[in-house]
């Protein structure tokens, strides 16, 4: 059975937003690897790619760019009927949905607003102090804690009425797993795809 994480040196709104501000940076990193591919794929400058990159301003728009751009340059199948995708087809597929599923959760953390609440509990019992309930203060203790929610007037259009809050340890496994996946792009990059270029174009 896993331990609990110890608790956090950080006052709770200061681990909130460092986990928000590495979230930023590791989505800064994803946007910077698909560039990084985009140029590879189309084979020219830097200066020209970035022209034709950053004039779509939405990280989902980029990422379908990419998609359709690398997936030109990969093997198809032999024939079109009943043939598998080429392996590196599949891995690129599997390697962008993996990006994509993701972004959701960052839409959450760049547009969504910051709850804050403070729970009041008996020192004695570790119990909640029920709502209304006169206890005396050195009596108490209290937690403070931070989260990200969908706002009530956006949750009018009943479209995310299912995203759980975002806690600093959903921020943190975010994080986590957006990284990751910066990583896979560059050796995506690297491997697959510098290889199979490289053999294309000789």
């Amino acid at each position: 059975m896993s331990q609990p994480a110890p608790p956090s040196p950080l006052p709770p709104s200061v681990e909130f937003y460092s986990y928000v501000g590495l979230c930023i940076t590791a989505w800064a990193k994803v946007d910077e690897e698909l560039f990084d591919i985009l140029v590879d794929v189309l084979g020219t400058s830097r200066e020209l790619g970035s022209i034709i990159y950053y004039r779509i301003t939405s990280l989902g728009g980029r990422l379908g760019l990419v998609d359709e751009l690398t997936l030109s340059v990969l093997p198809k199948p032999e024939t079109r009927n009943g043939a598998h995708p080429h392996a590196l087809a599949l891995e690129w597929t599997a390697l962008r949905k993996a990006v994509q599923a993701l972004t959701s959760t960052r839409t959450q953390i760049a547009h969504h607003p910051v709850d804050r609440k403070i729970e009041f509990s008996y020192k004695d019992s570790g119990d909640a102090v029920p709502a209304g309930t006169a206890v005396p203060i050195h009596q108490t203790t209290w937690v403070d804690s931070y989260s990200i929610y969908v706002g009530q007037s956006e949750r009018l259009r009943g479209k995310n009425g299912q995203n759980k809050p975002l806690t600093a340890d959903s921020l943190s496994s975010h994080c986590q797993q957006v990284q990751a996946a910066a990583t896979k792009l560059r050796q995506f990059r690297a491997a697959s795809l510098a290889a199979h270029l490289a053999s294309a174009r000789v």
